[in-house]
């Protein structure tokens, strides 16, 4: 039993001291981020390096403010919602008593049934949406639900199409 558990861990020890890339071992460059500098400790221990409270991210979200997510909310745009079609995409939109506008997004099973392709969509959809944010309309709930049968589409492509629906809707100023 010991001499199992001692091969375990020579075997371990030996894999930990192997290098991971051997091209880079011999090249010896510096370990380079994405922007091309050299990363700090500090880079590396948080995204967007230093504290967690004064981190900057690199990305932008759609915010917590303009996003529709609760049932009831979809359910009264479902009911009382005018809908617009564009190719792919389908946009319901019913008005609130909101000082801003909330969005909301359906790519269902039909449309893929892998997750990451559903999630990849919807990421690309709120993209969309917060680029045209400061130029909507305030006081509405839209839903944009993608229809299935469609191929995937390149962000250009979501994106001139939700710009067309905004145009059919009226939610741009």
């Amino acid at each position: 039993m010991l001499r199992y558990y001692t091969r375990i861990i020579v075997l371990t020890l030996n894999l930990c001291l192997l290098p991971i890339n051997p091209r880079r071992e011999k090249e010896k460059e510096p370990m380079v981020s994405g922007l091309g500098k050299e990363r700090s400790k500090e880079e590396k221990s948080w995204p967007g390096g230093g504290k967690k409270e004064e981190s900057i991210w690199l990305f932008n979200m759609l915010p917590k403010a303009n996003q529709l997510k609760k049932k009831k909310d979809f359910e009264k745009v479902y009911k009382g919602g005018q809908g617009f079609k564009e190719s792919f995409l389908y946009l319901k939109v019913a008005k609130n008593s909101l000082k801003n506008s909330r969005f909301g997004f359906v790519v269902s099973t039909k449309f893929s049934k892998k997750a990451p392709l559903r999630n990849k969509v919807k990421r690309r959809l709120r993209e969309a949406v917060r680029a045209k944010l400061a130029e909507t309309k305030k006081g509405l709930d839209v839903i944009i639900t993608v229809k299935p049968g469609s191929e995937i589409a390149d962000f250009q492509e979501i994106q001139e199409k939700v710009d067309k629906l905004f145009k059919k809707a009226k939610i741009c100023d």
